[in-house]
């Protein structure tokens, strides 16, 4: 064998190794790009807020996947805390009815139970939001704790003093 037959064969070797692999790689991620489609999002509380006046709570919802979410309904259940007379409740599937874009987000208004007094500082609502996937027949559900005035202390950090060059 001739040293010119040698060094074709290893560069057709080497040729076959690159085309082989940017072939895999081409496959492997269009495979990983559509398992992920498929996998049911679940949707996340970025945020909420109490909002007293009209006694409701405002969460903002992130979709995290590639499919838009159906958001059917929701159920409050009502916890006092000790600074509170109010007594326990539950309301149950309060219709939502709102589409929750992929890669966006939404901000849900969930009703708390009317003429009843405003959150008091300890009280707990739990908020349970029921929702559908386009690829699946199933409901799911995510469930959020809110405690009135948990979030709210202030937070204080120290004055930094600036350190003396040297």
């Amino acid at each position: 064998m001739s040293k010119r037959r040698i060094w074709l064969i290893l560069i057709i070797a080497v040729l076959g190794l690159f085309i082989g692999f940017g072939a895999g790689g081409y496959l492997t991620a269009n495979r990983v790009i559509t398992a992920m489609e498929q996998i049911p999002a679940s949707p996340i509380v970025l945020d909420t807020v109490y909002e007293k006046e009209a006694n409701q709570l405002a969460l903002s919802l992130f979709n995290p996947g590639p499919v838009p979410l159906r958001l059917q309904n929701y159920t409050v259940t009502f916890t006092p805390g000790s600074e509170t007379k109010e007594a326990a409740y539950v309301i149950s599937e309060i219709p939502i009815d709102l589409t929750l874009p992929p890669f966006e987000v939404v901000t849900v208004l969930a009703n708390l139970k009317e003429h009843t007094e405003t959150l008091a500082v300890g009280d707990l609502v739990t908020l349970s939001i029921f929702y559908t996937h386009p690829l699946s027949p199933d409901v799911y559900s995510i469930i959020h704790p809110y405690m009135q005035g948990a979030s709210e202390e202030p937070t204080s950090t120290p004055p930094s003093t600036p350190t003396p060059a040297q």
